[in-house]
């Protein structure tokens, strides 16, 4: 590979902020102060034409000059493809101007200005609809609208923080205006960080994989049933602590944007995570201080995974000590759960003549094959990202 091309596709896996403008995304810009609601649609050019043809010549590219002599249609088609509502009061966007085309690594986008006159002052919250290409053949599209500015919250110039997503079925989505009080954002989020971890099937098995051992210990380089339940339950302990330290100083640092990276590489390397810690349960190699320095480099990758699920979920600048703790408290009962049902189940199995050849054993082996699997996946598609932009 190339010293160019090996630069590039680090950036694939390294660098790129949250919400870089994509193909196949449309993003509408709120701006809120005391007297007035305003905002901005942003889309590219590429799916405008499929509706509001832009491509006059027919080669391919779109200019300008074409946008520019159908600019009126496509911002009629943007705007009715919004609409506020707050109980039987409804309206739709009006058209204050245009803006100049957004070039991006992805293509053009167009965007358009609006204002909101009818909900000036701004209510407290409105419901939004915001469904720009659903119904119109691009099932896979996703609309971003992210609150940009907000006087009555301090968010300035927010680009990274989406207030609402939209898919096709969810084209209604709840946005908030006023600050939440601190104590629903933590219980809001309490609840999104069980839900994630429990559906999270990767970090599920990592912690699987750390478990199966913990009821062994080492002699002579074999595993043997412990017969101290209280040294095992400490050393599960201090497990979980470990994890949990790292996944949250990732997590953190993540959604404070000091350090991020992309969802891709990071889930191939969590699903490789699995497939390391499988390992050293086969060939105990890990022993002492390199058994914690892998629990917590994995556990790092980790917390930019749950990153990569709480960026979409409305974290912002006036919600963000509150919707961290709030996550990483729910986290943590989430894996609290799953330890509390599989380690007195693994204690009480660990002296029975099936637990060494089918739980460590067999049981490292499957996580090996599924994490593997999952790795080979996740890298392919992460390389065929890297060919798409001409990195590779």
């Amino acid at each position: 590979m190339k010293p160019r091309a090996f630069l590039c596709l680090s950036i694939v896996f390294f660098g790129g902020p949250a919400w870089a403008h994509q193909a196949g995304q449309s993003y509408v810009y709120l701006s809120v102060t005391d007297d007035a609601l305003t905002g901005r649609f942003e889309a590219t050019l590429k799916d405008l034409d499929r509706f509001v043809p832009l491509d006059a010549n027919k080669d391919g590219t779109i200019s300008f000059d074409e946008y520019d002599a159908r600019k009126a249609e496509v911002g009629e088609y943007l705007r009715r493809h919004l609409l506020f509502k707050q109980g039987d009061r409804h309206a739709r966007a009006t058209l204050s101007g245009t803006l100049d085309l957004l070039p991006t690594p992805t293509g053009d986008f167009a965007r358009h200005t609006f204002d909101v006159p009818e909900f000036s002052p701004p209510p407290a919250a409105l419901d939004v609809r915001f469904d720009f290409m659903f119904n119109d053949g691009a099932p896979a599209h996703l609309g971003i609208v992210l609150i940009e500015n907000n006087t009555r919250t301090g968010v300035i110039d927010n680009e990274a923080h989406p207030a609402a997503l939209y898919r096709p079925g969810e084209e209604w989505q709840s946005v908030s205006f006023d600050p939440e009080p601190f104590g629903t954002v933590v219980a809001r989020f309490i609840g999104e960080g069980v839900w994630h971890i429990w559906i999270g099937l990767d970090h599920i098995l990592f912690i699987i994989a750390l478990l199966l051992p913990s009821v062994l210990v080492l002699r002579e380089g074999r595993w043997v049933p412990t017969d101290n339940f209280a040294q095992s339950a400490w050393y599960v302990v201090k497990v979980a602590t470990l994890f949990t330290v790292a996944h949250s100083l990732t997590l953190s640092l993540a959604s404070l944007n000091l350090v991020r990276l992309p969802s891709g590489p990071v889930e191939a390397l969590i699903a490789l995570s699995i497939a390391v810690t499988a390992w050293g349960n086969l060939r105990p190699y890990f022993e002492g201080r390199a058994v914690w320095l892998i629990i917590f480099g994995f556990g790092l990758f980790h917390g930019f995974g749950f990153a990569s699920v709480l960026a979409p979920l409305g974290l912002n600048p006036s919600t963000l000590v509150a919707g961290l703790l709030g996550f990483n408290i729910g986290v943590e009962l989430g894996q609290i759960a799953i330890i509390a049902v599989s380690f007195p189940i693994l204690y009480a199995l660990r002296r029975t003549p099936i637990y060494r050849p089918v739980v460590l054993q067999a049981g490292s082996v499957a996580l090996i094959a599924i994490s593997l699997f999952w790795f080979v996946e996740r890298s392919m598609h992460v390389w065929s990202r890297a060919q798409e932009l001409g990195y590779v």
